[in-house]
């Protein structure tokens, strides 16, 4: 495979063939999602907790400072990146901070994460959080521009709508693809799912979309399909046990 993800593939002998993987490594501390990664051998890094600050003005949130993140995403060694819950979600901002040429950033989250920092900067170190972690990808990273895909309810936006394009269904999708950057980092968080499908809303804060697995999955086909994928990571872990079946999915194609 071309590009920016060959750097973290690895190689192994199997009956005397040569079999080439991607090598996936899952960043968080969650029970549910540590067990997940323990029964599938995936190397675990803890985020440590004196990382995480309670975010005393958005209640049931933590920040990390950036300059921790930095240093944090600077020792994972792949490119293909499994997170607990959508609250770990800011680890995306550390591992794009590390694409050093043009890129589109595609998302695919039911909530835009483009709220402003608000819980102020301290001793020159920069807050960031699972809300806040898209609008400072938009500020300061390569990324070229950014695609967000969900289906529920309008979005509140504003600085940033001239540097992303809000799609809301597979056939949007579709044709909005065919105009983006040819280098994609992919950020999935499963809370775009209905509950029909895997129930976030009754373990976390926030809410959850409409999108079907079905739809979910079509889309990230097609982007494999279609486009350089220089950077994967994948979030929204619940201990509703249905996550683990759509990041085995999600997995098995992005592989």
């Amino acid at each position: 495979m071309p590009g920016f993800l060959s750097l973290f593939m690895e190689k192994s002998l199997i009956q005397g063939v040569l079999v080439v993987y991607m090598k996936i490594i899952a960043v968080g501390n969650e029970d549910a999602f540590v067990t997940y990664c323990q029964k599938k051998g995936f190397e675990i890094v803890t985020v440590p907790i004196e990382m995480q600050h309670v975010d005393s003005k958005n209640e049931g949130y933590h920040y990390v400072f950036e300059d921790e993140l930095a240093s944090l995403c600077a020792g994972l060694d792949s490119s293909f990146i499994l997170l607990g819950s959508g609250d770990y979600h800011y680890v995306s901002y550390g591992l794009v901070r590390r694409i050093k040429k043009g890129f589109s950033y595609v998302l695919i989250d039911n909530h835009s994460d483009t709220q402003d920092v608000n819980v102020g900067v301290t001793h020159g170190k920069y807050p960031v959080n699972c809300a806040t972690h898209v609008r400072e990808i938009l500020r300061k990273s390569n990324a070229i521009e950014a695609i967000h895909v969900y289906n529920k309810g309008e979005l509140t936006i504003d600085w940033y709508d001239s540097m992303c394009s809000v799609v809301r269904s597979e056939n949007d999708f579709e044709m909005v693809i065919e105009d983006t950057y040819d280098d994609i980092y992919l950020s999935i968080d499963i809370d775009v799912l209905s509950s029909d499908n895997v129930d976030i809303e009754k373990y976390q804060v926030y809410d959850q979309g409409k999108m079907s697995v079905e739809e979910l999955l079509a889309i990230v086909k097609k982007i494999k399909q279609t486009k350089n994928i220089i950077g994967i990571d994948i979030c929204g872990m619940s201990q509703d046990s249905r996550a683990d079946a759509i990041y085995d999915a999600l997995i098995e194609i992005l592989k």
